[in-house]
């Protein structure tokens, strides 16, 4: 895995060259879409059922103050960049 990240742009390079800049973005929706299905249909749910409380669970991160500056504040940051 350590090699991924060198031939990525590479990868990209002779896409775009031989198929055109648009064809680079379709080629990463379909790569999407099957870690998508591969992430579905074989990683399955190893809480019991019985145990999901999700809703419940994810109120109090809502609700706090902290979460908010954070979020906020990495979100303008991040922002700046594609501004």
């Amino acid at each position: 895995l350590a090699f991924v990240p060198a031939l990525g742009p590479i990868a990209g390079v002779l896409i775009g060259e031989f198929l055109g800049w648009q064809a680079i973005f379709i080629t990463l929706a379909i790569l999407a879409m099957l870690a998508l299905l591969n992430a579905g249909f074989r990683w399955h749910e190893t809480r019991p059922l019985d145990q999901v409380k999700t809703r419940r669970s994810v109120l109090p991160i809502f609700a706090s103050p902290a979460f908010w500056v954070y979020t906020v504040g990495f979100s303008a940051g991040m922002g700046t960049y594609f501004v």
